[in-house]
């Protein structure tokens, strides 16, 4: 304020200046006006002078000198220097006046400058002194903040770690309750259990179903086990997932089979005793055949058991009276038990509950159909 005090009485003192420069100024003007008007005269009177002395001297060259002429000439040379006196007085007067008025201007304006200057640099100032204040505030927020945030985390970071034992024990427990729908019983089990095996494909099946399935698949079919959940059946059951059913008789038919894939383009006997393995390579002209495993003897060329004093034609006769019988004994007791048929493959199968919605247990087959009509059913 003190500052802005000063600025307004030096500004005011400056257009009284201004306004005195100004009245100088136009003296200067007025002078210059007198000393033009000084100077007319005097080439006025200058030139009177000339012709007059021009005719003076001509008069006194013709009739001599003459007292009149002489002081009027006199008068001419004293008005002459008078004149010139005043006009030398009145240019000195005029350039002490332009350099009072120049010195003025100078100074005003190096008063006007430094008052600016100085100001200017006190305003530079004190925003200076506000910007490191701020900034220093700024600083101690920053630091106090980033102090807070590093303590939150190191909460953080040991909550996380109470909470670990916590997570890890949730984790196990959800995976040990974790179930699965078998897709062949349609029962569910714990998939942590080790009654159960993962496929390639994702699909989980029973323990139990698995290794019924699978021995169905490798001793009715010949087949290399695959999933039987997998509409196109290209995933093949491993020997590391056969093995973690832990059942014997399953790897005894598997390396079985595996033996005879392997073999398959040497002609091989198989022994026809239901659940016996052994294969041998036998001469072509052999009839009967001994069986080292089971001990049961067999007919190398129709593969039934060995049938002495009968040809392989009159025991197929009398072993096919045999079965007819035995198929029409089993039709008499499905029709008393209830039993039907499955509509594609004609297997046997009894619905103990549930709906009429029937999936054929058949492997090979694996149909849908409705138990109350007999009609296939779509999977979709």
């Amino acid at each position: 304020e003190k500052s802005k005090a000063h600025v307004v009485k030096k500004s005011t003192e400056l257009k009284q200046a201004q306004a005195q420069i100004q009245n100088l100024q136009q003296d200067i003007n007025r002078l210059q006006g007198e000393k033009q008007t000084l100077s007319t005269q005097y080439n006025q009177i200058s030139e009177q002078y000339n012709n007059m002395a021009q005719q003076l001297t001509e008069t006194i060259n013709k009739q001599g000198q003459s007292e009149a002429i002489k002081k009027q000439v006199e008068k001419l040379q004293t008005n002459r220097q008078y004149l010139i006196k005043q006009l030398a007085e009145k240019t000195d007067k005029m350039k002490e006046l332009r350099s009072n008025l120049d010195t003025e201007k100078q100074q005003w304006k190096s008063s006007e400058t430094a008052i600016f200057n100085e100001n200017f640099q006190n305003m530079i100032n004190k925003k200076d002194a506000e910007i490191n204040t701020i900034t220093e505030q700024k600083d101690a927020i920053i630091a106090t903040k980033d102090t807070a945030i590093a303590a939150k985390d190191t909460e953080i970071a040991k909550l996380l770690a109470e909470l670990k034992p916590y997570r890890e024990e949730k984790a196990r427990l959800a995976a040990q309750n974790e179930t699965f729908n078998c897709l062949i019983c349609m029962d569910d089990f714990k998939v942590q259990s080790s009654w159960n095996i993962r496929m390639d494909c994702g699909h989980r099946l029973d323990r139990n179903c698995a290794v019924n399935t699978f021995k169905s698949e490798i001793q009715s079919r010949q087949k290399m086990p695959r999933c039987p959940i997998c509409r196109d059946n290209i995933i093949f059951v491993t020997q590391e997932q056969l093995e973690l059913l832990a059942d014997q008789d399953l790897m005894d038919n598997y390396f079985r089979l595996s033996l005879n894939l392997a073999t398959r383009d040497t002609p091989m006997f198989q022994c026809p005793t239901p659940d016996c393995p052994f294969q041998a390579e036998i001469p072509t002209d052999l009839v009967r055949f001994n069986c080292n495993k089971c001990g049961h003897a067999s007919c190398a060329k129709c593969n039934r058991a060995y049938h002495h004093n009968e040809t392989c034609e009159q025991y197929a006769a009398r072993k096919g009276k045999e079965e007819q019988m035995n198929e029409e004994e089993l039709k008499k007791l499905a029709a008393k038990m209830g039993w039907k048929t499955c509509p594609k493959c004609k297997t046997y199968i009894e619905r103990t509950y549930g709906c009429f919605h029937m999936k054929c247990g058949n492997p090979s087959c694996k149909a849908e159909y409705c138990d109350g009509c007999g009609k296939e059913l779509d999977p979709k």
